[in-house]
């Protein structure tokens, strides 16, 4: 006496084509799901991409008074320090 064991949809009750996992809120879930669910499922859906998951950036402000003042302040820093670098040369040399 042989036993088969038919996985149904879990949605309708037609038999399933597979088996799906879902993540909602931290909880993992699984449902098994015949091909018009299926379909149904994948419509709306996207792959995941890897890494991190892309935010919205900041927008670049340019032609205002805040992004003149990040430029010249970095200028400023990196000036200051040829200047030292440069009076430290002149210093070693006339020791």
């Amino acid at each position: 006496m042989a036993q088969a064991l038919v996985v149904v949809c879990d949605v309708c009750g037609l038999p399933a084509v597979e088996t799906v996992s879902l993540k909602v809120s931290a909880r993992s879930y699984q449902k098994d799901v015949c091909q018009k669910h299926l379909d149904e499922m994948i419509q709306g859906a996207r792959a995941p991409r890897r890494g991190r998951p892309r935010t919205k950036s900041a927008p670049v402000l340019t032609g205002t008074k805040v992004a003149a003042k990040r430029k010249t302040s970095a200028k400023r820093k990196t000036s200051a320090k040829r200047k030292t670098s440069a009076k430290r040369t002149a210093r070693k040399k006339a020791s």
